[in-house]
């Protein structure tokens, strides 16, 4: 595998719980269509038809309403597909961060919450900002964000996947708890378990004090407890030395996806992310600008960091996954391991020379089966 490409699935289709609403003009002589929520699911091809949805796989959705693991509301409309994760890496199947758009374009985005990458900035940014609750400069907002990548159980496609994208808080706090859990009950083994992605409806109270039904997706295991185990069990016993090596190479692909961050990251996805999700009304004079979002300038493109805080940034989305050997590798180096794993703790608590002396023995140990 080439240094510097990560590996991408392909996009069989996108799950949706929206569309866009009927066009609205805007005072400039524009239009925008603002985003409609579903209390059903959609399975759709990555086509666009005239009123600038995307294309609907009614076959697909046919064929799903008569499967087990499917669930269906009283006027027949899919609101439970049978899924499989393809990970053992909650990071990997369920990809989030915050990001702020101006028009199409990602201008700023964070993966942890804590530091962020902004267009015009030389360094990271503190995150979280007031864009969360006010609109920024020229309308911009940032919001949470979420993105999804399962396999449809019953699809006869393989080597793909399905996307499911959310700015919604509750359905991001949703799954990635039901992930967690199931994850704490099967040891960490996820990928390849029989699993349902359903959307439920949720009673929430408003800043306004008003409560409101929304629908939120969340992930459950269609059994008991000792069922969920027995299928980590079962997997596990197939392929347990398959799963080790699988493991390191799904910690490695974390700490590269995180640490090439950018804002403009995904730009191919950036016109879909914004329609959805970043409605705002286009002047006439938009019309003729590209559909897909460009890179930044040269002129504003962030500086490149630092090679110890370039390997601060790949630590830090690597400790979690592999503690054990970062705690060892502090005390083989006779140096205290910080507690706190974000990329500005762990160059306050170990100098660059440190950084790259732990980096090299993990990088040693995870090689070796350490």
């Amino acid at each position: 595998m080439l240094a510097g490409i990560t590996p991408r699935l392909g996009e069989l289709g996108l799950i949706k719980a929206g569309k866009l609403g009927a066009n609205r003009g805007s005072k400039g002589g524009g239009s925008y269509q603002l985003p409609m929520k579903l209390p059903y699911y959609l399975v759709t091809s990555r086509d666009r038809g005239q009123d600038g949805n995307f294309a609907e796989m009614k076959s697909v959705m046919d064929s799903l309403k008569s499967r087990p693991g499917a669930r269906l509301d009283s006027e027949g409309n899919l609101t439970g597909i049978p899924i499989q994760l393809l990970y053992n890496n909650l990071d990997l199947n369920f990809q989030t961060r915050y990001a702020a758009f101006d028009g199409k374009k990602c201008i700023c985005s964070s993966n942890d919450g804590i530091k962020a990458k902004r267009v015009g900035h030389n360094e990271d940014i503190e995150c979280r900002c007031d864009w969360l609750t006010a609109p920024g400069p020229n309308g911009v907002r940032c919001k949470p964000n979420g993105k999804l990548l399962v396999v449809i159980r019953g699809i006869n496609q393989t080597g793909g996947c399905f996307v499911l994208r959310t700015t919604s808080y509750n359905t991001i706090a949703s799954i990635t708890g039901s992930l967690q859990f199931i994850e704490s009950m099967t040891q960490g083994v996820i990928a390849g378990i029989d699993l349902q992605l359903m959307l439920m409806p949720q009673s929430v109270v408003l800043s306004n004090g008003k409560r409101q039904t929304v629908y939120v997706s969340s992930i459950f295991y269609p059994g008991s407890v000792d069922g969920l185990r027995n299928s980590a069990k079962l997997i596990l016993e197939r392929s347990a030395g398959y799963l080790a090596d699988k493991r390191k190479s799904e910690a490695r692909q974390i700490a590269t996806m995180v640490s090439s961050d950018t804002p403009d990251f995904e730009t191919a996805d950036a016109r879909d992310i914004a329609e959805e999700f970043y409605p705002r009304p286009t002047e006439a004079t938009e019309a003729t600008e590209p559909t897909e979002a460009t890179e930044p300038t040269e002129a504003t493109e962030p500086t490149e960091p630092t090679e110890p805080t370039k390997i601060a940034t790949q630590l830090s989305a690597l400790i979690p996954h592999v503690r054990a050997q970062y705690e060892k590798a502090c005390k083989d180096l006779g140096c205290e391991a910080s507690r706190n794993y974000s990329p500005s703790e762990l160059l306050s608590v170990h100098d660059g020379e440190s950084i790259l002396k732990i980096w090299g023995a993990m990088e040693a140990m995870l090689d070796g089966g350490a």
